[in-house]
């Protein structure tokens, strides 16, 4: 396969494709909620399509990138910048239940209380994100024990390298996995400065991976 799209698949693609397939363990028919549509949540949208998840919601504060996501594999999207209540949000899209499957991307603690609070009674949220340090996760604790519901950190998605690569670069070569569109540009070596700035501004573009080609 194209070693641009193969570069990708080391780090973030893995990520969030292993966090629905792998650590979440998506199931098919399933509803899945992804906060956090970057370079990981676009992957764990595609991973909850595989897996064949029939509601998936895509969960950002960008609406360009909600709006990409649907190429990805999301059938909903919320804005949750915009809206009052997520979790209540999430509800009415899953038939008042709130979503099987949760994946947090952002690295961000509020989000990830939000995200904890979208999943129904029983539901698995996956935290894929990286929070700070020195941050608190805060979670209701009303009635917290008769909801059954687990929260996971997870590591690079849980992925076996030897085993989940090879797959992914055959979903690829298959037309079932789109690695093309999260190439955002390719880029020569002198260039990994703009690009940095571009990762640390709030309206930069984050939704893929930029690739630095070598003559």
């Amino acid at each position: 396969m194209p070693f641009a799209q193969a570069c990708m698949i080391g780090c973030g693609v893995a990520t969030g494709y292993g966090a629905a397939v792998r650590a979440a363990q998506v199931t098919p028919g399933s509803s899945v909620a992804v906060f956090g549509i970057g370079g990981v949540g676009a992957n764990a949208l595609q991973g909850a399509r595989i897996a064949g998840a029939s509601k998936i919601i895509a969960c950002d504060i960008k609406d360009d990138n909600l709006e990409l996501a649907k190429k990805y594999g999301a059938t909903h999207t919320v804005n949750t910048g915009a809206v009052a209540d997520v979790p209540a949000a999430i509800k009415e899209i899953t038939d008042g239940l709130g979503a099987e499957y949760v994946i947090d991307c952002t690295g961000n603690t509020k989000v990830g209380s939000m995200a904890f609070q979208s999943g129904r009674k029983g539901s698995t949220t996956v935290v894929i994100g990286a929070y700070p340090a020195d941050g608190t996760l805060a979670l209701p604790s009303g009635s917290f024990h008769r909801y059954g519901k687990i929260l996971k950190g997870s590591f690079y998605g849980d992925v076996n390298p030897f085993n989940d690569f090879p797959r992914i670069a055959q979903l690829y070569l298959d037309g079932k996995y789109d690695l093309d569109s999260l190439i955002i540009e390719k880029i020569g070596l002198e260039d990994i400065n703009r690009v940095f700035d571009i990762f640390h501004d709030p309206k930069g573009k984050n939704m893929g991976r930029y690739v630095i080609e070598f003559d």
